[in-house]
């Protein structure tokens, strides 16, 4: 987690099993940073943003399980292991 109110440094480490991640208090974001060796598997059904380009090789899911991400370019790929990503521009 990233505290963008003046201060930039990490506030703190979030591990998510499941659920959903809401913040009331825009102060504070949740970010990831896929580097090239990295690789982002959803569990479930997910909605994400997505800050530049996407690597769909990068992402992945099981069949059945959706993720909709707002991203700089739109399309629908069927994932490695079955997952569906829908990316839209808004």
């Amino acid at each position: 987690m990233h505290c963008v109110t003046g201060s930039h440094t990490e506030v703190g480490t979030l591990k998510v099993t499941g659920g959903e991640i809401a913040c009331k208090n825009p102060a504070v974001i949740v970010k990831s940073h896929i580097d090239g060796a990295s690789k982002w598997i959803a569990t479930a059904d997910s909605k994400v943003t997505i800050l530049g380009s996407a690597n769909v090789a990068q992402i992945d899911a099981p069949k059945g399980v959706t993720i909709n991400s707002v991203a700089k370019e739109s399309g629908t790929y069927t994932l490695a292991s079955g997952g569906t990503l829908i990316l839209k521009t808004s």
